[in-house]
Formats: structure tokens, C-alpha cells, sequence
């Protein structure tokens, strides 16, 4: 059973509420006309709901500029909490990047960045088929919580940080107000968690339960068909102890971004999810902006490492033993690709030696999408690295994709084509 499935009117579960909010929507209506604050709070909703749902997350409300999410708990207690926070903490980290992706309100030629708070509870809803009859103390704290919470924050009550994982625990610190008598935990800190150590410029590793970060991420497909053996294949390097590296190969057009995007939404579907990295070329491919986001990326927060091989040995040293996905999508941006003896090899060598280590050392799957041959790490081949050589759509998927999308004819024309 999942958020709601088998349920019946009258069923008292156990759930995390969170609450968000879009902060100073008034203010914005003043400045804004109607379609284009409707159309940033229209991509707020669907960025929130797409990261609520990764999680198993249901909407429970949305009121135009903010709304109720919950999480229902099956046989963890901590694990559905967790899921509600990571799923704000993503929010939070990455509320900049939605701002520079969907953010189109702009005054006097300088945007508007928006702001969001996010308020958590923990404890029992009475369920029913119509959501607007849920009853629940839960829902009208976490409401009350957000409104407490500092911009770009999040506020959880004292029983979900209670059931909250010990090592997420870290990243909260104790709020300076409290809500009926009982303590409320922030995040991020505000106060100085340098204070008491004794060299500072070290880089401060804040760990964490699960984390995310995706540049550039290919969309969803609404439309996919098939593929059903590279998704296996896939599925099986990323279980596989040996495996660590996956690269998926094929020309453009073949759909290699969009069998990875399926796969990696097939995985956070999943009860279980790693550490998650995706970087992609097409838009970005400097070497530098990645090596300096996957840095940030495990450390928790900026470092200042001053050439690319520095910032490769960093890594390889403070990566550490947890379980990592890191998808690297659209790599021959980064390889040579001029027909010859360097052909497929890695511009930067200090990449290769990052995949080298990889193959080697890594917990967890670099998965690749490339249009050329992955020279570099040939060697690794039936090892720790697997090709997925991509062909065309089969004559079965080919049909299925027709019919998906709405296509109208003879099957016999529908061959031809194919």
C-alpha cells in the first residue's frame, strides 16, 4: 500500500504532513501581470509535486501558490519521515536553480527571485476519498509551522524530528521559537557551526541521509516506448558489486538521454534511493563548473580547490564509502571526436583519471550516455564497466509508439514507414 491505495473513507493512518508556500505573493501581483505570476506559480506546483512524488509523496492541496503534501507510513516510521524532509531539504538546495530555470518575472530588467518556506508534522489523519474532508490536527500544525519558518527554510515539530534519522538530525538546529510549548527544528543552520572548531578552512563534511543534484537533467518523456532490455541492462550494472560503470552508446536521435531519464525515475520510485549526481554536457560542458559542483555536491557546501586535478584528488579522497549514482549525460561533449587514434578519448585528462578511479574504487554506478566509444576505460570491459549499444526501435515498439501518440492509419502503412 502506497499514499493512499487500498485505502477506505474513515481509515486513521499514520502520515508526515508538509506544507509549503510561496512567500510575498501579494506583494508580486502588484508588480506582475496575472499570466506571468500564473505561470511561475504553474511551474512551482508541477517542480513541487515532480519532487514529492519521487519519494512516494501524495498532494493533498494546492492553492495556486502553495500547498499539502503527505506521506504515509507503511513499516518504517523513520523512513516516511525522512522521505518528507529529504524531499524539502531538495527543495531548499535547489531552490536557486529553479529560480534561474522557471523564474520568469522580471522588473526593471532584473528578475524577482521568489521565496518558499516549508513546514512539517508527524502523527495521524483520518483518510477519505474526498480530500477535502481529511481531518487531522497534523495538517493545520505543519501549516502553522511553515508560517513560522524563516524564507528558504524549513520548520519541522518536534515529533517528526523525533522520528527523523540520526544522521539527518545533524543538519537541523534548534529554532528560536517554539509552537504549543514544544521545540521546533530549522534548516539550514543560522548559527555559527564553526565555532567550536579549531581549524575552520578545513573542509567541513556535514553528513547526510540521502542527497540530490541535477544540472541540466534531461525531461521526462511522456511518450516512451520500449527499450525494455537496456533498462534491465541498466537496472542489473547498478545492482551488480562489480559494475561501476554503465555507458549507454548510440548516434544522436536514438533516445540514449531518454532511456537514462526513464530508468532514473523507475529508481527513485523505489524504497531505497543513493547519493544522486547528474550533470549534463550538452548545456554545460565545462570542465571546471562540473568538478566544482560534484565537489559541493559531497561536501555539503563550497570549497575553494584551485586547479581541476586538485579538485579530482579531493574527490577520490572524500567520497567516501556510501552508495553513489552519478549520471553523466551527454559525455561526448567532453570526448575527442575527430575520427583517429584519440578518437572517444577524454579531452581533460584529469577526467579519465577520475573515471579510472571510479571503475576501481566507487560504491555505487557512473552511468554514461555517449555517442562514441568510451576508449579510455575499454579495458574495464566485462569487468567493472559495461557497454549498452543502442539500435534502433524494434518493429513492435516502433507500433506502440504510433498508437501512443495518437497516429491514425493502416498498420500495413505504419511498416513501410518502419
Amino acid at each position: 500500500m502506497s499514499n493512499g491505495e487500498n485505502l477506505k473513507d474513515g481509515d486513521i493512518k499514520t502520515a508526515c504532513i508538509l506544507s509549503i508556500d510561496m512567500i510575498g505573493s501579494t506583494p508580486l501581483s502588484d508588480k506582475f501581470n496575472d499570466k506571468e505570476l500564473y505561470d511561475t506559480k504553474i511551474a512551482l506546483h508541477k517542480w513541487v509535486k515532480y519532487i514529492i512524488q519521487k519519494r512516494t509523496g501524495s498532494e493533498l492541496n494546492w492553492g495556486g501558490d502553495g500547498g499539502i503534501y503527505y506521506f504515509i507510513y507503511e513499516n518504517i516510521i523513520k523512513r516516511v519521515v525522512t522521505r518528507a524532509v529529504v524531499s524539502a531539504k531538495e527543495m531548499i538546495d535547489n531552490f536557486g536553480e529553479f529560480n534561474d530555470t522557471y523564474n520568469n518575472l522580471f522588473y526593471l530588467g532584473k528578475r524577482n527571485d521568489i521565496q518558499i518556506r516549508i513546514g512539517i508534522d508527524f502523527g495521524n489523519v483520518v483518510y477519505h476519498s474526498d480530500k477535502g474532508d481529511w481531518h487531522s490536527s497534523e495538517i493545520n500544525s505543519a501549516t502553522k509551522i511553515q508560517g513560522k519558518a524563516e524564507p528558504n527554510s524549513i520548520l519541522i515539530s518536534s515529533s517528526a524530528f523525533k522520528e527523523l534519522e540520526d544522521l539527518l538530525k545533524l543538519e537541523f538546529e534548534t529554532f528560536d521559537e517554539k509552537y504549543n510549548n514544544s521545540d521546533l527544528y530549522t534548516y539550514p543552520k543560522v548559527k555559527n557551526t564553526l565555532e567550536n572548531i579549531e581549524n575552520p578552512k578545513e573542509p567541513l563534511l556535514i553528513p547526510t541521509v540521502i542527497k540530490s543534484f541535477t544540472e541540466n537533467i534531461t525531461p521526462p518523456v511522456p511518450n516512451f516506448v520500449g527499450r525494455v532490455d537496456d533498462i534491465n541492462t541498466i537496472t542489473r550494472c547498478y545492482e551488480s558489486e562489480k559494475t561501476k560503470i554503465g555507458a549507454i552508446i548510440g548516434l544522436g536521435g536514438e533516445g540514449k538521454s531518454s532511456i537514462a531519464r526513464k530508468w532514473f525515475d523507475t529508481l527513485l520510485s523505489t524504497k531505497t534511493e543513493p547519493h544522486i549526481f547528474w550533470w549534463g554536457f550538452y548545456r554545460n560542458n565545462s570542465i571546471d563548473r562540473f568538478l566544482n559542483s560534484l565537489v559541493t555536491f559531497i561536501n555539503g557546501k563550497e570549497i575553494e580547490i584551485k586547479d581541476s586535478w586538485g579538485k579530482v584528488d579531493w574527490i577520490k579522497h572524500n567520497i567516501g564509502s556510501e552508495k553513489y549514482l552519478i549520471i553523466l549525460d551527454g559525455l561526448e561533449e567532453m570526448q575527442k571526436g575527430e575520427q583517429g587514434e584519440p578518437f572517444g578519448k577524454m579531452i581533460h585528462v584529469e577526467f579519465r583519471e577520475l573515471l579510472t578511479w571510479c571503475a576501481d574504487h566507487l560504491n555505487g554506478l557512473v552511468l554514461i550516455t555517449t555517442r562514441f566509444p568510451m576508449k579510455d576505460i575499454e579495458g574495464y570491459i566485462g569487468n567493472k564497466y559495461e557497454n549498452i549499444e543502442l539500435e534502433g526501435l524494434s518493429v513492435k515498439d516502433s507500433r506502440d509508439l504510433f498508437n501512443k501518440i495518437g497516429v491514425k492509419g493502416e498498420q500495413k502503412d505504419f511498416d513501410k514507414i518502419i
